[in-house]
């Protein structure tokens, strides 16, 4: 069967399902199907692995549930950005089943070259459980992400609820924790996280504001490295990772599915490897552009 190694020649570029491409062409399924895999196979030895920048390095990372034949697994994403540069290396990616945790990441963290791990200077992650400590263990800046926790938190403000109790402290609270991730002002800081730990620990304080918000508060540092570490240039938020997800979820959808996780491994690799990159704004340099 013929092969062509060129990326035109694949679905990632047509934008069109298998079952499109071999109705198109008047062939069967299969044959279309089993040409596209060759394609894939080719086109992935074309494309050369993506190496990490030179010099200091932040690295951004995030995870992606997937359920191939209903069985769950989570695509491990590092994206890694020189710490004056605007843009983030896409690097490849590992595939584990089961759950995401600390261990699972110091496994696929260690997956990269000891030389690359050794300029790592800062980890900007979403709040996954117990990766902030093995920062701290490897001497990493921890940047929290703002956008998954005012998300969060503006769930719990209640501001599309008609018949929400304690309407005024959810958005007291709420104001409270906006301020204190984007303040310039330490002091301000610290005088907001005062006022919110005095708010929470009201009777009339819905128990799971308490417990999200508190523990917001209690990594109040985390939130503000990008304030404390402005030469790192740090970015607030995971969302070019997000960004690199959601490009490939629109692709997956053509798929219409994978049958094996071999499968989807091959196609997510000539996905990410055509990407190559992805832009990575340090929050220090959106604030000097808008000036």
């Amino acid at each position: 069967m013929r092969v062509h190694p060129n990326i035109k020649q694949t679905v990632i570029t047509r934008r069109e399902s298998l079952r499109q491409w071999a109705d198109r062409g008047g062939k069967g399924r299969e044959v279309v199907r089993r040409r596209h895999r060759r394609n894939l196979e080719a086109l992935l030895k074309r494309l050369p692995k993506m190496r990490a920048p030179n010099g200091p390095l932040i690295a951004v990372i995030d995870g992606w549930c997937i359920y191939p034949k209903g069985q769950r697994h989570i695509v491990y994403l590092i994206l890694l950005r020189p710490v004056k540069g605007k843009y983030a290396t896409i690097m490849e990616p590992v595939i584990l089943p089961g759950w995401e945790g600390k261990q699972r990441w110091e496994k696929v963290l260690r997956s990269l070259p000891p030389d690359v791990l050794k300029r790592i200077k800062a980890l900007v992650v979403d709040g996954i459980t117990g990766v902030e400590c093995l920062a701290n263990d490897w001497g990493w800046v921890v940047q929290r992400c703002h956008f998954h926790q005012i998300a969060m938190v503006q769930t719990l403000r209640g501001n599309r609820w008609g018949t929400v109790k304690q309407k005024p402290l959810r958005e007291q609270i709420y104001q409270n924790v906006l301020n204190m991730l984007r303040t310039p002002d330490e002091i301000e800081a610290q005088e907001l996280y005062r006022q919110t730990k005095r708010l929470i620990k009201l009777p009339n304080c819905p128990r799971w504001i308490r417990l999200r918000v508190g523990g917001c508060i209690r990594r109040l540092d985390y939130f503000r490295s990008y304030r404390k570490y402005p030469e790192l240039n740090l970015p607030t938020t995971t969302n070019s990772a997000e960004c690199v997800f959601q490009k490939v979820t629109e692709m997956s959808r053509l798929t219409r599915g994978f049958r094996t996780i071999e499968s989807f491994k091959l196609w997510l690799n000539v996905q990410l490897r055509n990407m190559k990159y992805v832009r990575c704004n340090g929050k220090i340099f959106n604030q000097n552009s808008m000036s």
